[in-house]
């Protein structure tokens, strides 16, 4: 099939860089490294290419939205995705009235998001930024994908997932499951928290400003690791 042309050539490419007498005498990890970055760009291309075997999301001569507004006038426009692979290209026709937003049929059709980035990217941001800082985030992700995401687009992703928090518990799904769920208890024994002073009993706030609290250094040692 013509849209996976570019992928059925990365294949041949591959297998024949792996199989040549050159990589024969490179070191394990280097073939590693090699399959690692080309069968990345392959999985892109497959991806590009189903992308791209989804058509275009011609729908007639119109479409009306849900406002009720007939658009007419077509357009044929692309947008760039990035995804766990790399970037990939979609392309898409447009449907517009006059004073009236442009509807893409096709992005309703795979579900595509708002901002630049996939849902997996988004998904893998959200999971890296509980582990540590922003700037360790990101570095992680070029690390595992080759994706280059800076800070200001990791904080945007945040908060866009973050943003359909309370409609997500507002749905009626949820509502109807959640008597059926198990119940999620957290125990906290408050360790290493520092209390404020007003807060505390008469003697426990006596005892304290005895003993003012000095803080030179970090309460943990924290090293970060190389590879």
């Amino acid at each position: 099939m013509e849209s996976f042309a570019h992928a059925e050539t990365k294949i041949f490419q591959l297998t024949e860089l792996l199989s040549n007498n050159y990589t024969k005498k490179m070191w394990f990890r280097c073939v590693e490294s090699i399959v690692n970055n080309e069968g990345r760009e392959l999985l892109r291309c497959l991806l590009q290419g189903h992308v791209d075997e989804r058509g275009l999301g011609d729908m007639g001569d119109f479409v009306k939205g849900s406002d009720g507004i007939v658009r007419t006038h077509k357009l044929l426009s692309e947008r760039q995705i990035k995804t766990l692979f790399g970037p990939i290209n979609i392309q898409r026709i447009g449907y517009s009235s006059r004073g009236r937003n442009s509807l893409f049929p096709k992005d309703s059709l795979l579900n595509l998001p708002k901002i630049a980035h996939s849902v997996g990217v988004q998904k893998r941001v959200s999971q890296e930024v509980i582990r540590g800082s922003f700037e360790e985030s990101t570095e992680s992700i070029f690390s595992l994908t080759g994706i280059k995401i800076s800070k200001r687009q990791a904080e945007k992703i945040i908060l866009a997932t973050s943003s359909s928090f309370y409609d997500f518990y507002a749905q009626d799904e949820y509502e109807q499951e959640e008597t059926h769920k198990p119940l999620l208890v957290l125990t906290l024994d408050g360790k290493g928290i520092t209390m404020r002073k007003e807060s505390l009993r008469f003697e426990t706030r006596l005892r304290a400003a005895e003993k003012p609290h000095k803080l030179k250094q970090r309460l943990f040692a924290w090293r970060k690791k190389e590879f």
